[in-house]
Order: C-alpha cells, then structure tokens, then sequence
C-alpha cells in the first residue's frame, strides 16, 4: 500500500484567539487552514471561500460510531456529487481525521482503532492528522460538521440531513442557489419491437444541470428517476405505427424546469409478423418456420434456442433475405446444431426475447419445459413420440398433438429384476418387482408378461407380480399386447422360493412346516393342562387337554398342502 505522507502544512491564520478552548458559535469567522489532503493535493481555506464556494467541514475520528453512521448513509458523497467541482462547482467538503492518536492504517480500515475503510469510495477530499485544525475551531466532540460561508463565516451545520445542508449552503450562506435546467432533448436508440403487442422501447437521451434534489422527470406523463446528465430515458411500450412524437419534459417538483421538443423522433414501423415453427430436423440441422400474420415483417431478431445455445435468424440465414411476407416459409440451416434425434427440444424466441412456440421430442423434462409450459406452448410430461423431421400440422393450436414425426420401431431393450419376496403362505406365491426399458410403443394395449397382461407404464418404470412357489428359475417373457413380435425374453431372471401354502382348514399342523407330526404333539404336550392363553389349544376350548391330544392323534401324518 502506498504511504502518503500526511504532514498538514498548517498555516492556520486566525482571526479569532487561539488561546480560546471554546467552541466557536455560529456566526464566528472561520479560522483560515492550509492542508493536503492524503493524494497529496492542498488546499487553503480562505481561496476557496473567496473564490466564491461555500467548504463543509467534517470533523470525525476513525472510532467514532456516530461518525461511521454518517458517513455511510452517504449524505457528504451527495453534497459533493452535486454541487461540488463535478456539479454546480458551488461547495466543497472535506472530511477532517482530528484524533492525533489514531494511524493511516485505522483511516483505511485496517487498524486496531478503527470501525471502518473510511477512503475506499469516498469521493471528496480527505485529511488525516486534523487535530491542529480540530483544536483551532475549538472542537470538543465528533463528530463536528460546520458550513463555513463565503464571507468565512461558519454555522454548525450537522450531522444533518442533505436538504439541511443544502439550506445551510444557500439560505444561511445567502447565496444564489443553481437554477434547474433541461438543456437537450435528444431520440436514443429504438429497441426491439414486441410482434405481441406491436410495441417497442423508445429511448431518449436527456441533457440538464442543477435538478432538485427531489423529485421525478415526467416525459410525456411517464414517471422517471433523476440520476445523472445525460440520462437515458426508456419508453417502454410505445406503440410502433410509424408517427412522429412531441416530447415535454419537466420535473414533478420544479415544474418550471422543464424543456419541449417538437417531432423528437418517429416511431418504429408496425411489427406484426408472427413467426411459428414448421419443420425441425436434429439430424439435417434444419429448421423452418412461417410467417402466420397477415402482415410481412423483418425477422432478422428473431432467434432459437437449444441445449443451452442460441442463435439469431440473421446468424443463420446465410445471405438470405430476412423479410418475410404474410404467409411466406423460410429455411434455416444450424450448423454446428448437434441436437439428439431421439430426445431433445427446441425453443423460438421474438425479437425482444419473449419465447413464442416450443418442441420437445422424445421425452418430457427438457429445460424449458416449464417455462414453455407457464406460457401455453406446451403441456408439460407430454412430448413428440416420434423420429425426425418433425412437422408441425395444426392451425395455430400448439402442443404435441399437433406435430407428427417419423415412427419410432419398437423395441423393448431391457428386462430387469429389482427384488422379490419370500413366499406367503397364505397363498402359495411369491411377488417379483423388475423394470422394461423401451422405445416406439405402440398406441393401444400394455404389456403381455408370461401371458398375463399389465398396464403399459413409461419406460424404466417398475412392475410387480405374483408368481407361484415352485423351487425353480423363473422366466419373464414380456411383449406388447398389440405388438406380439416387439418382445423381450429373460431365462433365469431368478430362483423362487419352494412352496409353503398352509390350507387355513388345517388347524393340527400347529408348527406350520405343512403336515401334523412329531413337532405338533410335542407341542401340545409343552403346553398340557394349560388353562389361561394357551398357544397350542388345538380346539379353542380355552384349555390344552387329553381332547386336544386325540384331534392331533386324529390327523397325524396327514399333508395340510
């Protein structure tokens, strides 16, 4: 960082006593300073007062709280933005660093003693190692904001708000104050026009000096913010039928500052060419569209867009002439496109970026789905099931029906298991989850699996079904209802289970394995003379007894499957 050497060559001529610790009441003269500031450059108080300017003097330290709350609500910055050497010329501002103790490192918010960078961004000059000057007007407390007067008289003057101060510069300086005037009123640029609406953005260029500092332009009834000379004004929605406008200027709060301007500009042409899509072919990069208005019109802005990347008409239009009749085609070549025949989608956009008609293809979840969708180009989960080149066949109704395409073939491409479950023995079988993977379904019916059908779902969707327990491979053999030949065979997709059905009639087989044996009379007898929630009370009479023994005895050795 570069050291500025901050020496004050302080030249402090007084016409007051500078014995005096008092602070200096208003209408006190002003003691005279030289100084430089800290980009080296000095300044004496008395010339610049004598030359005609009113000097505010802010006196602050880099720790002061209230200091820091001032300087960043930027009223100093506007003060001198406005009526200083690059405004009015009328006043300067300096802002004084007063506290001996602190260092250039806590001036430029890098110290220990320091709340902030009090010179990044500050545009009027400032001084550090003030405290001579601070002790010289008596000073007690920051932070200290005097309006010292041409005729080097001061007045206590903040920290106050801008309007405070500009009546401290003007009205207790009883100077002239600068008088509002628009200078120039000048056409800007016509930007695009909205075939929508037939309306476009007129801009004018505006030229004035010493605005209020409240206040709003009113251009032709439109409200505008006052920012700085020249100022680009937009009129946003101006019709486009080729008339000649008057334009009046004036300020909300000084309505004498105000300017005419007779036939400042003509306005643009008519717009209302309508373009659509008409063909799209990813793999010839081609795309055409048709003027669908009644009217002709220069569609050189007009563009498209697709994976991520957009092109004018006039960047793809070769040498071809780019206004198009009512009625007429145009054939565009993307070159360097790179668009997937089997997913993807496209995008035309007007002339002022608006997006005017949409395709997708192969899939749905394209980029601007959503957005195509919010505006009713498109359906959103819908898309063209088809192969390239794509026509559009409707009547000005958009969405996918109304494009046609080459048939995609079916083709189921893969089979896969995802799970299965353990055998239920309620039932005898077992559930298998898998997944089919295909392209180019045809437009009716579902799915035929092992000879059972199943409602068709979106490719990679899973199914469920039920299957006997057998203890052996299982096959899925899967095709389409009305396409017996689009069909996918998968051997040995998994091993089942072995049977485990238990006949819910057969209620001796208390250990469950399919048949009353061993198993069950021991677990009667586990339980003999049981009296109170019996787990093996084979005749639900609420006890396990010699009568429970004789139905197990009954029907042993018998097969419950």
């Amino acid at each position: 960082m570069k050291i500025y050497i901050r020496t004050l060559s302080l030249a402090v001529l007084l016409i007051l006593s500078l014995n005096s610790s008092a602070q200096l009441p208003n209408g006190s003269i002003a003691p005279n300073f030289t100084a430089t500031d800290i980009n080296g450059v000095e300044y004496n108080l008395y010339e610049l007062l004598d030359a005609g300017n009113t000097v505010i003097l802010d006196f602050f330290a880099t720790w002061c709280g209230p200091c820091w709350s001032y300087k960043e609500s930027g009223v100093l910055d506007d003060i001198w933005n406005t009526y200083g050497p690059n405004g009015t010329g009328d006043v300067y501002v300096f802002s004084l660093e007063s506290d001996g103790s602190t260092t250039s490192a806590d001036l430029y918010g890098t110290g220990s003693n320091t709340i902030g960078d009090w010179v990044t961004g500050t545009p009027h000059p400032v001084f550090d190692n003030a405290q001579s000057i601070f002790n010289a007007y008596g000073n007690t407390y920051f932070p200290t904001i005097y309006t010292v007067c041409p005729d080097h008289t001061l007045v206590e003057s903040g920290p106050a708000t801008f309007q405070s101060l500009v009546n401290a510069i003007y009205t207790t300086c009883d100077m002239e104050p600068p008088v509002c005037a628009i200078l120039d009123i000048s056409p800007g640029p016509q930007l695009a026009c909205n075939p929508l609406t037939n309306t476009y953005t007129q801009q004018l260029i505006l030229s004035y000096e010493n605005p209020p500092s409240l206040g709003v332009f009113n251009v032709n009834g439109t409200l505008h913010a006052i920012t700085n000379s020249p100022q680009l004004i937009s009129l946003a929605n101006t019709p486009a039928n080729s008339e000649t406008v008057d334009v009046e200027v004036f300020i909300n709060t000084e309505e004498t500052c105000s300017a005419n301007s007779l036939n400042c500009y003509t306005q643009r042409d008519p717009c209302c060419e309508l373009i659509r899509l008409q063909y799209v072919n990813p793999n010839s990069n081609v795309i055409k569209v048709k003027n669908t208005s009644d009217c002709g019109g220069d569609i050189s802005g007009w563009g498209v867009a697709s994976n991520g990347v957009y092109n004018s008409f006039d960047a793809l239009s070769g040498s071809q002439n780019l206004y198009l009749e009512a009625g007429e085609e145009l054939q565009l070549a993307w070159v360097n496109w790179n668009a997937d025949e089997t997913f993807g989608d496209l995008q035309l956009y007007g002339p002022t970026n608006v997006l005017m008609d949409y395709i997708q293809w192969g899939g749905s979840g394209s980029l601007n789905e959503a957005v195509s969708s919010s505006l009713g180009f498109w359906e959103t989960g819908t898309f063209v099931n088809a192969l390239p080149p794509f026509e559009y066949i409707g009547d000005g109704s958009h969405g996918y029906e109304f494009w046609i395409g080459a048939d995609i073939p079916c083709d189921i491409l893969n089979v896969d298991v995802v799970s299965n479950t353990a055998c239920n023995p309620a039932t005898g079988d077992y559930s298998v989850s898998f997944t089919v993977e295909y392209t180019g379904a045809p437009e009716s019916g579902g799915f035929l699996v092992n000879g059972n059908a199943i409602v068709l779902q979106e490719s990679g969707s899973t199914y469920v079904i039920d299957v006997p327990s057998n203890g052996a491979w299982l096959n899925l053999d899967v095709s389409f209802e009305d396409e017996l030949e689009c069909s996918y065979f998968l051997g040995n997709a998994l091993y089942g289970p072995s049977n485990c059905y238990v006949n819910p009639e057969c209620f001796t087989d208390l250990s469950e394995d399919g048949s009353t044996t061993v198993q069950d009379l021991l677990l009667v007898l586990s339980e003999f003379g049981c009296g109170f929630s019996c787990q093996h009370d084979v005749n639900e009479d609420g006890n396990v007894t010699v009568d429970d023994l004789l139905l197990i005895l009954g029907a042993f050795g018998n097969s419950c499957i």
